[in-house]
């Protein structure tokens, strides 16, 4: 909880909890390298809240004017979310010390090193998947079931696609 920081927004980055974390990977092959990022929070952080600065005192604050009395919005805290993060390698930081533009040098991750292979699919997602491929060509929403398809291919489900085809019925 010492190292994130809540920062209200600023231009166009929205509110955020942030940290600066050090990975040192200078020895690629070394097995003691970091090779995960686990974030754990407490029972009693996760019955927490966080106030938050209300958009339009930082839209006020940006033009320079005195920001309105209204109340602050309150994020309760919860065990979903999204985490953004943003690797910058040695040497490549910003001029302006402390701030780590959003999309500008950082490499954001995502995608998967070609050398890493991907993580087999649970027999139960493939199943999700076909089951609901099913549903949608039952209720003849084509565009449903190609969604469905598409998001089972970027899970890692390779024969959705070639299901989904073969259910397919050209008339």
């Amino acid at each position: 909880a010492d190292d994130f920081a809540y920062v209200p927004p600023t231009g166009l980055k929205g509110d955020s909890l942030d940290a600066r974390l050090r990975i040192d990977r200078s020895q690629p092959d070394h097995p003691g390298n970091e090779r995960y990022l686990i974030l754990y929070t407490s029972t009693a952080q996760m019955a927490g809240q966080t106030t938050l600065e209300h958009p339009a005192k930082a839209y006020a604050k940006a033009l320079g004017n005195e920001p309105p009395s209204i109340p602050d919005p309150i994020a309760r805290h919860s065990p979903v979310g999204v985490v953004k993060l943003v690797m910058i390698r040695d040497g490549e930081q910003s001029a302006t010390k402390g701030y780590v533009p959003g999309y500008s040098i950082g490499h954001e991750m995502g995608n998967r090193l070609p050398s890493v292979p991907a993580p087999s699919v649970l027999p139960e997602t493939s199943a999700y998947y076909r089951q609901a491929i099913d549903a949608a060509l039952t209720q003849q929403d084509l565009e449903r079931a190609l969604r469905l398809a598409d998001e089972a291919a970027r899970v890692g489900d390779t024969g959705a696609k070639a299901y989904l085809l073969e259910r397919i019925q050209i008339k």
